[in-house]
């Protein structure tokens, strides 16, 4: 769920990002999630993982009736149909989504009557908060912050320049115990400068960069062009052991 969130967020997963809210199924899942929680923050790749009371509202849902359906079957109730459907809220909304998503039939009261539902008759939107991806399915549910702020944007970029190189490492038949020396020239140079002083020491150790310098490759050196952040950058290496 929180991959699939990730996707529709248009987020990568080596974007680290703040948090991940989590509503369990049960007590039991929540009791299992809470057992991995390292193993989703590292999946997942995010910096918290939070979580959500079984009752609380992240998630609204809204409701049509497939008039293509309903139109012949209710005829003259499809507008009270259509108006309780909009008053649905709360835990009668959740549990009118879920059960839909389950196949099951939904007992509505419409002018007095109560009107049996089928799945398929129903239309179902939903939403999360604004800056939040939203997946659900089974009663788990999962809302990722997906805002990137100037710090993780940094961090990402670095980790980006890292699999960059390990990339330009296999490409130019390098061991894995291989020391090189790291050159980075990049169109955000300024951006470039500010990532490398920040996560610098990580590239160095992660690459087994003896020394790592902002500006073109020398000759000899092998060269990729790689994308870093939102931009193009190459990486050079030479090895010295």
């Amino acid at each position: 769920l929180g991959r699939a969130a990730r996707k529709g967020a248009g987020v990568k997963v080596r974007q680290p990002l703040a948090e991940l809210w989590v509503r369990a199924a049960n007590p039991a899942a929540l009791d299992g999630i809470r057992r991995f929680e390292a193993e989703l923050r590292d999946e997942l790749n995010v910096k918290a993982v939070r979580y959500l009371d079984a009752s609380a509202d992240f998630v609204e849902y809204r409701f049509k009736p497939n008039l293509k359906l309903l139109g012949r079957k209710y005829g003259k109730l499809v507008p009270a149909l259509t108006a309780a459907l909009k008053e649905l809220a709360g835990d009668a909304a959740r549990a009118t989504a879920h059960a839909v998503e389950a196949g099951q039939a939904v007992t509505l009261a419409v002018n007095g009557e109560n009107l049996e539902l089928l799945p398929e008759e129903l239309l179902v939107e939903s939403s999360g908060p604004a800056g939040y991806a939203v997946a659900e399915d089974n009663g788990t549910l999962v809302a990722l912050n997906s805002a990137v702020t100037p710090e993780l944007r940094l961090e990402g970029a670095a980790r980006d320049l890292v699999r960059s190189v390990q990339d330009a490492r296999k490409s130019a038949g390098l061991a894995i115990s291989d020391r090189i020396k790291l050159f980075v020239a990049a169109e955000e140079s300024d951006f470039l400068r500010e990532m490398l002083a920040a996560w610098g020491d990580y590239v160095r150790s992660e690459t087994l960069a003896t020394d790592l310098a902002v500006g073109a490759a020398p000759e000899g050196a092998h060269r990729e062009n790689v994308e870093l952040g939102d931009g193009a950058a190459t990486v050079g290496i030479v090895k010295t052991s």
